[in-house]
C-alpha cells in the first residue's frame, strides 16, 4: 500500500499515468466511433476532465482559505484567554 500511495503522491507519475490512459481511452473509442464521432467523444471526455480538474482546484483554495480563516480565529481567541489569565492573576 506504501508503494502505492508514494506512486500516486508524485505529479509526474500521474501526469504520465493520465496520458497513457487517455491514449488508451483514445484507442477504445476509435475503434468503435467514427471519426468524428471519436472527435466530439474526445473533446467531451477532456472538457469534462478539465471541468472537474478547475472545480477541485477551486475547493482547493476554498479549503485552504477557510482554515487560514479559522487559524487566524483561534490566535485571536487564544489571545483573548491569555488576557483574561492575565487579568485574573492581578486581580
Amino acid at each position: 500500500m506504501n508503494a502505492l500511495t508514494n506512486f500516486l503522491s508524485n505529479k509526474t507519475n500521474l501526469t504520465i499515468l493520465q496520458c497513457v490512459l487517455y491514449f488508451v481511452l483514445g484507442y477504445i473509442i476509435h475503434e468503435h466511433f467514427t471519426g468524428t464521432q471519436f472527435f466530439i467523444m474526445f473533446i467531451t471526455i477532456l472538457v469534462i476532465n478539465l471541468i472537474v480538474h478547475i472545480k477541485a482546484v477551486s475547493t482547493g483554495m476554498m479549503m485552504r482559505e477557510m482554515m487560514e480563516e479559522e487559524r487566524h480565529h483561534m490566535i485571536e481567541f487564544i489571545k483573548e484567554l491569555d488576557k483574561e489569565s492575565k487579568k485574573e492573576k492581578k486581580d
